[in-house]
């Protein structure tokens, strides 16, 4: 496989993405003071649909959103580990710091090496990269030695953000396969329609789970 050097434009894109990235457990901490975690991944999913489905009508590319039956199962399982990966990550949101929510999912880029090597053919988990997983996860536990215990109100929602974690890393290499056999226009809608309705079909008692451990119920609670 041939590797084309990044230009200038590629790298100010990526640069523009990482601050997004960057941004988000700060974006959903805000979120958080005027909406309970799972109506928040509601209204992302809803927003997130829309700008898709707005984008397909711009570049008439909506009749890729059509589904093949052979196509239907594999989607479903993507929109499925997207709503649990979004709906973890706001309920952990709300129970732990941003800080913690930064450095714990970002370590899924560490997970996808290891599941990529029992889940992609040919990507292998070779001594070098096993050495540098073992360096990052020695990272996080170094990081986190001081306050990672039972008796600390953010272990709980560190533990949810790990979760996240760890079902983003899965839901990465799922779709590294996917993109193999499927079109792209249907993958970028189809983590959103299993999403939409689950949850506003599940609120209440994660909602609950989240303000009990300190979320953020209304305006004015839980700092960043």
């Amino acid at each position: 496989m041939s590797y084309v050097p990044i230009d200038l434009r590629g790298a100010l894109l990526a640069l523009l993405i990482s601050l997004f990235w960057g941004g988000n457990p700060i974006a959903i901490k805000v979120g958080l003071q005027d909406a309970p975690p799972l109506r928040l991944a509601a209204y992302r999913f809803v927003v997130g649909g829309l700008v898709i489905l707005l984008w397909g009508w711009a570049t008439g590319r909506l009749a890729g959103f059509r589904i093949p039956r052979e196509e239907r199962r594999p989607l479903l399982v993507l929109g499925l580990l997207f709503t649990v990966q979004v709906a973890a990550l706001n309920v952990g949101t709300a129970m732990t710091s941003a800080a913690h929510v930064a450095i714990i999912l970002n370590s899924y880029a560490v997970h996808i090496v290891v599941l990529a090597h029992f889940l992609i053919p040919g990507d292998r988990l070779t001594g070098r990269r096993l050495a540098g997983v073992l360096v990052a996860y020695a990272g996080i536990v170094a990081l986190f030695a001081g306050e990672a215990s039972p008796g600390q109100p953010t272990f709980a929602g560190d533990l949810v953000i790990f979760f996240s974690a760890l079902v983003l890393a899965e839901r990465t290499v799922y779709l590294a396969r996917a993109v193999q056999i499927l079109d792209a226009e249907p993958l970028r809608g189809g983590d959103l329609r299993p999403a939409l309705a689950a949850p506003r079909a599940l609120p209440h008692p994660l909602d609950g789970l989240a303000r009990g451990r300190g979320g953020v119920p209304g305006r004015g609670g839980g700092g960043l």
